[in-house]
């Protein structure tokens, strides 16, 4: 439920006894937090965003307004809608229990930790070292007291062992990464900067049409697009996550991967033919929910389906070994309204080398390599370096006329090392530093400085291996969105989920549902408004006009198109016979 502004018709109500919040605009935590509990509880309510400070007593219609400390608001919800007692104690025991928490956060973690965010990320020119030092000591402690609890045999929330309280949601941005993802898709957060934020938002790579052919074998008259459960994705839950567009992945697999030197037309034909099938699943996809879904080629047709209320519906191929070694598929693939491929998958081909290849065949790009990217700057498709080896990243990004992307890659970061990654979301901004985990597919920062020149985007992968193959978190995702973003600027910074082209993803991103739980994270750490609408879309919006922008500056200098080798099929005196009957004469 989007937060409005205050107006006289939002304090009007047709359920009885049903809860008003007032939300100062703002972005600190504490306001989400009688939302995720009203949510869990599935108690109906108004959210109204006010403009004032915190201190404000009086709304603008005159009515005047309590205000509460967070946790006060929720044991009062909880005791007033919580018919079952589950969320603030069924037991005077447990009520306890439940206090007892409610007070650390409120007494000591939640105050020490918000002026060291202040002091930290808000107001660096006012840092003070002495009590920097003094609230450091005091979280180290305060940390550990919570870390200790959480590792407790069968400790798996915080009031309670066997289900989640108000404690956790007064904690939860200092608790277990899989706390809130325990507690289910009902916790959505309804918040004011979360919705505006995410409403931007493109996915830089789902292989939902991947899961119709390999669960349906393509066949869409067989699925619910609306609800499927065994997906990452549908439209019920693209909605829920606030989700404006998506690049759908016409993938199919190499043909090569077992016999990665060959690189034969012959071989990749039935590539070709599958890719045309996976482009018509989208677009069969789209016809069949034009309530929901809208083909966009441009971002011009993006920003129409943003404003019509539809999804986005982008296409991204997954290789060029899906071209069968042909340019004309290539342009016929664009004229299809595909918008990206990607230069390699798992195994090298004519033009690349893989990430993953076990040898490298090229040394980078090939020739033709670097011919096929300047076909694709000439009529608009977007070059994509995601599982490209560095060689090729390199080579690409310093021979491209336009912009490129990793449309599903990933970056490691690490923590500082006296802070447990249980409760390491709060000190991501304290030490961000390189990459402590080696992976193929991970991409060194002098890449990343090249992609900044080039003005690309680098889109932040949920692939657990590339995430944190140990803990694979939604707060390691972030830390990877947050390195790059320090490094190279958020311009440069996107996302590409790669939801259903792998089997399970990072906790508290299980599918396309959780993406405003992502954008709140963000918000949390600091990183601007502006700066995240780029990253969760607008980045590679810039990307596809500019893109389109060095192709119309191309074809107007005459530049040629990269024909296909065809063999001859006439041979002289066939010719000599055409010229004849046509009276030519040389």
């Amino acid at each position: 439920m989007p937060i409005n502004k205050l107006s006289a018709k939002s304090l009007d109500s047709d359920v009885p006894d049903k809860p008003l919040i007032f939300v100062v605009e703002g972005r600190y935590q504490n306001w989400i937090k009688p939302i995720i509990l009203l949510e869990c509880i599935n108690k109906d309510y108004d959210a109204v965003c006010l403009d004032g400070p915190a201190t404000r007593t009086e709304c603008s219609l005159g009515e005047r307004i309590t205000s509460w400390d967070s946790s006060q608001i929720l044991l009062h919800l909880a005791n007033k809608y919580d018919v079952e007692k589950s969320w603030s104690g069924s037991t005077v025991a447990e009520q306890l229990e439940i206090g007892n928490w409610l007070t650390f956060e409120t007494a000591s973690l939640g105050p020490t930790a918000k002026y060291w965010v202040w002091y930290s990320i808000r107001k660096p020119e006012d840092k003070n070292p002495k009590a920097e030092a003094k609230m450091l000591a005091d979280l180290r402690v305060q940390y550990g007291i919570l870390d200790k609890h959480l590792s407790q045999p069968g400790q798996t929330f915080i009031g309670l062992k066997d289900r989640p309280t108000i404690a956790d949601i007064a904690i939860y941005p200092f608790a277990d990464d899989p706390t809130m993802a325990r507690m289910g898709s009902a916790c959505i957060l309804s918040t004011s900067n979360t919705i505006r934020a995410t409403n931007y938002g493109i996915d830089g790579h789902n292989d939902f049409p991947f899961m119709i052919r390999g669960w349906h074998s393509g066949k869409i008259g067989d699925i619910n697009a609306r609800q499927m459960a065994v997906a990452h994705t549908d439209i019920e839950r693209l909605r829920k996550g606030c989700v404006g567009g998506v690049f759908w992945s016409a993938y199919v697999p190499c043909p090569n991967e077992n016999s990665a030197n060959n690189f034969s037309t012959d071989v990749h034909y039935e590539s070709l033919r599958a890719t045309l099938q996976q482009i018509d699943i989208i677009h069969t996809l789209v016809e069949r929910y034009p309530d929901d879904l809208q083909l966009a080629k441009t971002s011009k047709e993006v920003w129409q389906a943003f404003q019509s209320g539809k999804v986005a519906s982008l296409i991204g191929v997954e290789g060029l070994h899906q071209i069968a070694n042909s340019a004309s598929a290539l342009r016929n693939f664009h004229r299809l309204g595909v918008r990206y491929i990607t230069l390699t998958h798992n195994s090298s081909n004519l033009y690349a080398d893989s990430a993953n290849a076990a040898a490298s065949h090229h040394g980078g790009l090939s020739e033709k390599g670097r011919e096929m990217i300047k076909e694709m700057n000439r009529i608009g498709m977007i070059v994509d370096l995601s599982h490209t080896s560095i060689e090729v990243q390199k080579e690409a990004l310093s021979i491209a006329k336009a912009p490129l992307i990793f449309s599903h890659s990933s970056w490691l970061v690490k923590y500082p090392p006296f802070v447990s990654r249980r409760v390491s979301q709060w000190w991501t901004y304290y030490s961000i530093s390189s990459s402590v985990t080696w992976h193929p597919r991970n991409s060194p920062d002098d890449v990343l400085d090249m992609l900044k020149i080039n003005g690309g985007v680098f889109m932040v992968s949920f692939l657990r291996k590339l995430t944190d193959a140990n803990n694979p978190t939604l707060s390691r995702v972030a830390d990877h969105i947050q390195y790059v973003g320090e490094r190279i600027g958020y311009e440069h910074v996107g996302i590409g989920s790669d939801f259903d082209g792998v089997m399970q993803t990072p906790l508290g991103l299980e599918d396309v549902s959780k993406f405003p739980f992502l954008v709140t994270e963000l918000l949390m750490r600091g990183i601007p408004e502006p700066s995240i609408k780029g990253i969760v879309g607008l980045n590679v919006l810039r990307v596809l006009d500019e893109v389109q922008n060095v192709s119309e500056m191309m074809k107007g200098r005459g530049i040629e198109m990269l024909h296909d080798w065809i063999e001859p099929i006439w041979d002289e005196q066939v010719r000599e016979e055409v010229k004849r009957v046509r009276g030519i004469v040389e």
